[in-house]
């Protein structure tokens, strides 16, 4: 291999780039991604959350009316109901009509639990969105039960913003990659 002056300039601005993209990869050495990347993660998860709670409170429900749920302790009863799983259980009258999801549209809000346990946290180069404790029938809402149809409401708002924040984190990506080599 023959090395020489002509090299001598390539290789300092090769190992200038390579320093530049080490530091930006890694943070000087502390294993942190750049801010402007954890920002746009950050805003995609929200807007993550953003149309799971929108579905949920304010998406089209066609299923069925309900005039009664669940009674609680000194409730008037005005019956009983055998639930899905064979358990039975009180029910009042309701203070007004309930109107349900269908199977397949996003679950219908009724007391707010479910809306109030969506959370969303960005960590390193992932996100989650999800419902946290106070909803722990989250679960069976989206992918639904040997009993009840699945009411998705996660699935649908992760494919609706998927391909938008995988396309704005490669485009700042790209962008910073692109940095070091401007100065060449």
């Amino acid at each position: 291999m023959i090395e020489g002056k002509a090299f001598d300039k390539l290789n300092k601005d090769l190992k200038n780039i390579g320093n530049k993209l080490t530091d930006m990869s890694s943070g000087g050495g502390k294993g942190t991604i750049p801010n402007a990347i954890t920002d746009l993660l950050y805003i995609g998860a929200e807007k993550i959350r953003g149309t799971m709670i929108k579905s949920i409170a304010h998406g089209k429900k066609t299923g069925h009316i309900y005039l009664w749920e669940a009674a609680q302790k000194g409730d008037t009863i005005i019956g009983f109901m055998t639930g899905g799983a064979g358990g039975t259980f009180a029910i009042k009258k309701r203070s007004k009509p309930h109107q349900a999801s269908a199977p397949g549209e996003a679950p219908a809000t009724d007391h707010g639990e479910l809306l109030r346990s969506i959370v969303s946290d960005q960590r390193g180069m992932e996100i989650e969105v999800g419902s946290q404790a106070g909803a722990p029938y989250a679960e069976y809402l989206e992918e639904g039960t040997p009993y009840m149809a699945a009411r998705p409401f996660l699935m649908p708002a992760v494919e609706k913003h998927e391909k938008e924040i995988v396309n704005d984190v490669g485009k700042v990506t790209f962008e910073l990659v692109q940095k070091p080599f401007e100065k060449i």
